[in-house]
C-alpha cells in the first residue's frame, strides 16, 4: 500500500485555487516571502546595532 505524499500548509488547497501554478512555483513564492520577512526583521536590528556602536565610539572619543 502506497503512503500518500504528506502536504503541509495547505499546499493542495493553493494548487486547487490557482490551477495554473505548479508546486515549484508555490515553493518559490514561500521562499521569496520568507526572504522579505527576514530582511524586514533584520534591518531594524542592524540599524539599532549601528546606532549603539556610534554612541560607544562617541563616548570613547569624548572620554565618558
Amino acid at each position: 500500500m502506497k503512503h500518500p505524499e504528506k502536504e503541509d500548509n495547505r499546499t493542495s488547497d493553493i494548487l486547487k485555487t490557482f490551477k495554473g501554478l505548479k508546486r515549484l512555483d508555490i515553493i518559490k513564492f514561500r521562499f521569496e516571502g520568507a526572504f522579505i520577512l527576514l530582511i524586514l526583521f533584520l534591518f531594524p536590528i542592524m540599524y539599532m546595532l549601528g546606532i549603539i556602536i556610534i554612541l560607544f565610539q562617541q563616548a570613547k572619543a569624548f572620554g565618558f
